[in-house]
């Protein structure tokens, strides 16, 4: 809900002010979505404020326009993920401690223990699944992007991310069952 009132106020007027809130909004979100995909706090602190710039020079011509800021940021985000690993060798996507500890709850140790091994798994069974397939499980179980913003943000159909997730989730399943056998 917020995000939708913020695109209508966005629409409206691009002034600073709406614009700082914009990035009051979407910047943390941002940053876990780039720093999830690179695992590097640094770049993704540095692509995060790249997002932003690149977004506030779009707007600042008059003739563009951004219908859905959302959207934009992501796609944005997107495109400047690509570029990074274009330009730096591909390094595999892992959680660090410093991640676990601050986006997971807390629970007694031997629970604790449990979901670290599992949280391993999981992360470990993504890093294997191609690049598309990964692209998909991480803005629909990470971000949590509906299968709509999904498309709207790789330029796919509805069906096509709807049949990527399906397949996403069936090679999940075969890694993690490889995993406990």
């Amino acid at each position: 809900m917020k995000d939708k009132v913020q695109n209508d106020m966005f629409r409206q007027k691009v002034d600073e002010k709406c614009f700082l809130k914009a990035y009051e909004i979407f910047a943390p979100k941002l940053f876990r979505h780039i720093y999830f995909r690179i695992n590097s706090k640094e770049d993704a602190e540095d692509l995060t404020a790249q997002v932003f710039l690149k977004t506030w020079m779009y707007l600042r011509d008059s003739r563009n326009k951004i219908e859905n800021l959302k959207n934009f940021l992501y796609k944005s985000a997107h495109n400047l993920v690509v570029d990074y690993y274009r330009k730096k060798a591909r390094a595999p996507l892992f959680i660090n401690k410093e991640f676990e500890n601050k986006f997971f709850y807390k629970k007694d140790i031997v629970q604790e223990i449990n979901s670290q091994e599992e949280l391993r798994m999981v992360r470990d069974a993504v890093c294997r699944l191609k690049k598309d397939f990964r692209d998909v499980v991480v803005l629909r179980y990470v971000d949590g992007f509906s299968i709509e913003e999904i498309a709207s943000i790789t330029q796919k159909s509805k069906n096509a991310i709807y049949i990527t997730l399906s397949r996403s989730i069936k090679e999940l399943q075969h890694i993690l069952k490889d995993f406990l056998i």
